[in-house]
Protein backbone atom coordinates (compact mmCIF):
# COMPACT_ATOMS: atom_id res chain seq x y z
CA UNK A 1 0.00 0.00 0.00
CA UNK A 2 1.68 2.97 -1.08
CA UNK A 3 1.36 6.34 1.06
CA UNK A 4 -0.73 9.15 -0.95
CA UNK A 5 -0.83 11.76 2.63
CA UNK A 6 1.81 12.60 4.64
CA UNK A 7 1.05 14.64 7.75
CA UNK A 8 3.14 17.47 8.91
CA UNK A 9 3.75 17.80 12.33
CA UNK A 10 5.58 21.21 13.99
CA UNK A 11 8.70 19.99 16.13
CA UNK A 12 9.16 22.37 19.18
CA UNK A 13 13.35 21.95 18.42
CA UNK A 14 15.05 22.71 15.36
CA UNK A 15 17.12 20.48 13.72
CA UNK A 16 20.92 19.69 14.68
CA UNK A 17 21.79 21.55 11.44
CA UNK A 18 20.07 24.65 12.59
CA UNK A 19 20.59 24.16 16.77
CA UNK A 20 24.38 23.36 15.78
CA UNK A 21 26.78 26.04 14.12
CA UNK A 22 23.60 27.86 12.50
CA UNK A 23 23.75 25.57 9.02
CA UNK A 24 20.20 26.48 7.80
CA UNK A 25 21.27 25.82 3.98
CA UNK A 26 21.97 21.98 5.14
CA UNK A 27 18.48 21.72 7.00
CA UNK A 28 16.33 19.02 5.86
CA UNK A 29 13.09 20.75 6.46
CA UNK A 30 11.39 17.87 7.66
CA UNK A 31 11.94 13.69 8.87
CA UNK A 32 9.92 11.39 7.92
CA UNK A 33 9.04 9.54 11.07
CA UNK A 34 9.62 5.45 11.15
CA UNK A 35 5.90 4.70 10.42
CA UNK A 36 6.16 6.26 6.87
CA UNK A 37 3.20 9.01 7.38
CA UNK A 38 4.65 11.65 9.33
CA UNK A 39 7.08 14.66 8.69
CA UNK A 40 8.37 16.21 11.44
CA UNK A 41 9.05 19.77 10.42
CA UNK A 42 12.17 21.06 11.81
CA UNK A 43 11.23 24.04 14.37
CA UNK A 44 13.85 26.64 13.72
CA UNK A 45 12.23 30.25 13.82
CA UNK A 46 14.84 31.47 11.18
CA UNK A 47 13.46 30.28 8.03
CA UNK A 48 10.74 28.92 6.68
CA UNK A 49 10.37 24.75 6.38
CA UNK A 50 11.89 23.68 3.08
CA UNK A 51 9.72 20.71 1.03
CA UNK A 52 11.89 18.25 0.32
CA UNK A 53 11.61 14.80 -1.12
CA UNK A 54 12.33 12.40 1.58
CA UNK A 55 13.53 9.41 -1.07
CA UNK A 56 15.96 11.74 -3.66
CA UNK A 57 16.18 15.14 -1.31
CA UNK A 58 14.84 17.03 -4.20
CA UNK A 59 14.50 20.45 -3.06
CA UNK A 60 13.61 22.65 -6.13
CA UNK A 61 10.23 24.59 -5.51
CA UNK A 62 7.22 23.24 -7.71
CA UNK A 63 8.53 19.71 -8.34
CA UNK A 64 7.88 18.12 -4.79
CA UNK A 65 4.27 17.62 -3.43
CA UNK A 66 3.46 19.57 -0.07
CA UNK A 67 0.91 16.55 0.62
CA UNK A 68 3.36 13.29 0.08
CA UNK A 69 7.00 15.21 0.25
CA UNK A 70 7.46 13.08 -2.84
CA UNK A 71 9.03 13.84 -6.38
CA UNK A 72 6.10 14.62 -8.34
CA UNK A 73 8.24 13.35 -11.40
CA UNK A 74 8.68 9.62 -9.82
CA UNK A 75 10.69 8.17 -13.14
CA UNK A 76 13.32 11.19 -12.29
CA UNK A 77 13.12 10.22 -8.75
CA UNK A 78 14.30 6.89 -8.96
CA UNK A 79 17.01 7.72 -11.80
CA UNK A 80 18.60 9.62 -8.93
CA UNK A 81 18.27 6.94 -6.41
CA UNK A 82 19.20 4.44 -8.93
CA UNK A 83 22.73 6.67 -10.10
CA UNK A 84 23.21 7.38 -6.15
CA UNK A 85 22.84 3.36 -5.88
CA UNK A 86 25.24 2.62 -8.68
CA UNK A 87 28.00 5.35 -7.35
CA UNK A 88 27.78 3.19 -4.27
CA UNK A 89 28.28 -0.02 -5.74
CA UNK A 90 31.10 1.18 -7.75
CA UNK A 91 33.21 2.87 -5.02
CA UNK A 92 32.75 -0.60 -2.89
CA UNK A 93 33.39 -2.65 -5.59
CA UNK A 94 31.42 -4.92 -8.53
CA UNK A 95 29.11 -7.66 -6.87
CA UNK A 96 29.13 -5.52 -3.57
CA UNK A 97 25.75 -5.23 -2.74
CA UNK A 98 25.16 -8.85 -4.13
CA UNK A 99 27.63 -10.11 -1.58
CA UNK A 100 26.06 -7.58 1.43
CA UNK A 101 22.69 -9.56 0.83
CA UNK A 102 24.42 -12.88 0.79
CA UNK A 103 26.27 -12.59 3.82
CA UNK A 104 22.87 -11.10 5.50
CA UNK A 105 21.23 -14.32 3.96
CA UNK A 106 23.87 -16.95 6.13
CA UNK A 107 23.88 -14.96 9.09
CA UNK A 108 19.96 -15.04 9.55
CA UNK A 109 20.23 -19.10 8.39
CA UNK A 110 23.16 -19.70 10.59
CA UNK A 111 22.44 -22.91 13.20
CA UNK A 112 22.73 -22.48 17.00
CA UNK A 113 25.82 -23.02 18.46
CA UNK A 114 24.95 -26.48 20.69
CA UNK A 115 25.33 -26.18 24.55
CA UNK A 116 27.97 -28.40 25.40
CA UNK A 117 29.58 -29.18 29.18
CA UNK A 118 28.43 -29.21 32.37
CA UNK A 119 28.87 -26.69 35.44
CA UNK A 120 30.98 -27.93 37.85
CA UNK A 121 29.17 -26.65 40.51
CA UNK A 122 25.74 -27.95 39.95
CA UNK A 123 25.98 -29.98 36.48
CA UNK A 124 24.12 -27.91 34.46
CA UNK A 125 24.97 -27.37 30.94
CA UNK A 126 26.87 -24.67 30.27
CA UNK A 127 27.75 -23.01 26.72
CA UNK A 128 31.14 -25.11 26.98
CA UNK A 129 32.76 -23.37 29.90
CA UNK A 130 33.20 -25.43 33.32
CA UNK A 131 31.11 -22.85 35.17
CA UNK A 132 27.45 -21.15 34.67
CA UNK A 133 27.97 -17.32 35.57
CA UNK A 134 28.77 -16.97 39.36
CA UNK A 135 28.84 -20.77 39.98
CA UNK A 136 32.90 -20.24 40.28
CA UNK A 137 32.13 -18.12 43.10
CA UNK A 138 30.16 -20.16 45.19
CA UNK A 139 32.30 -23.43 44.20
CA UNK A 140 35.31 -21.27 45.72
CA UNK A 141 33.24 -20.23 48.78
CA UNK A 142 32.35 -23.61 49.63
CA UNK A 143 35.23 -25.31 49.29
CA UNK A 144 36.85 -22.70 51.29
CA UNK A 145 34.23 -23.49 54.53
CA UNK A 146 34.45 -27.33 53.58
CA UNK A 147 38.54 -26.55 54.44
CA UNK A 148 37.98 -24.44 57.02
CA UNK A 149 35.96 -26.45 58.90
CA UNK A 150 38.41 -29.89 58.48
CA UNK A 151 40.40 -30.87 61.08
CA UNK A 152 43.86 -30.59 59.20
CA UNK A 153 43.02 -27.37 56.90
CA UNK A 154 46.46 -27.37 55.11
CA UNK A 155 46.15 -31.01 53.99
CA UNK A 156 42.91 -30.82 52.60
CA UNK A 157 43.50 -27.48 50.66
CA UNK A 158 46.54 -29.37 48.90
CA UNK A 159 44.07 -32.47 48.24
CA UNK A 160 41.40 -29.95 47.14
CA UNK A 161 44.07 -28.37 44.65
CA UNK A 162 44.81 -31.48 42.84
CA UNK A 163 41.64 -32.50 42.47
CA UNK A 164 40.84 -29.33 40.82
CA UNK A 165 43.50 -29.28 38.80
CA UNK A 166 42.51 -32.83 37.42
CA UNK A 167 39.49 -31.51 36.61
CA UNK A 168 41.28 -28.87 34.65
CA UNK A 169 39.89 -26.00 36.70
CA UNK A 170 41.83 -22.54 36.11
CA UNK A 171 45.53 -21.95 37.92
CA UNK A 172 43.53 -18.19 38.68
CA UNK A 173 40.86 -20.17 40.73
CA UNK A 174 43.08 -22.69 42.78
CA UNK A 175 44.88 -19.50 43.73
CA UNK A 176 41.72 -17.87 45.39
CA UNK A 177 41.65 -20.86 46.71
CA UNK A 178 45.02 -21.10 48.14
CA UNK A 179 44.78 -17.48 49.11
CA UNK A 180 41.29 -17.59 50.94
CA UNK A 181 42.01 -20.49 53.04
CA UNK A 182 45.85 -19.44 53.94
Amino acid sequence: MAITTKTEKQSDHPCGYCSTGNRHDLCPGGVLNGNGTEVYLCGCKQHDPVVRCVDCNNRTPGEVSRETWTCLDVEACEGVRASRRAATDAALGTGTREARRKVEERATRAPAKPKTGKCVHCGETTGGGKFLPGHDAKYLAEAVTEIRESGNPSEALSLRLDAWQELGLSEALRAKLAKRVS
